[in-house]
């Protein structure tokens, strides 16, 4: 059933230093997550053409990984991509996230 995996950046609170200033923190990832990824139908590819985006990614995972996360990354290629649109599936156990690929450099 899974065929891939993905990892998604975890929550982070702000920091802050004994002067009050805000420290940057790292990206925390939760990785390894089990996905399936899945083709999309044409209907997928109009509306988000619609919306001003392109369908490069769509996977399956289980929902309870995920809590509105504005990216992935495929943990084979290191690729990441801009969730875009999700999408409960199978009486809810799993979310689809749509995902557009990001272009180097961009945040």
């Amino acid at each position: 059933m899974w065929n891939k995996s993905i990892s998604l950046p975890l929550p982070v609170l702000p920091e802050q230093d004994a002067d009050g200033f805000p420290v940057p923190a790292g990206d925390s990832l939760i990785e390894h997550i089990p996905a399936r990824q899945c083709t999309t139908s044409r209907i997928d590819e109009t509306l988000a053409s619609q919306d001003g985006y392109t369908i490069d990614m769509a996977v399956d995972i289980n929902k309870v990984a995920y809590s509105g996360q504005s990216y992935f990354i495929d943990e084979a290629d290191g690729a990441i991509y801009d969730i875009r649109a999700t999408r409960p599936r199978q009486r809810g156990v799993l979310i689809q996230l749509t995902g557009e690929l990001r272009e180097h450099g961009k945040v």
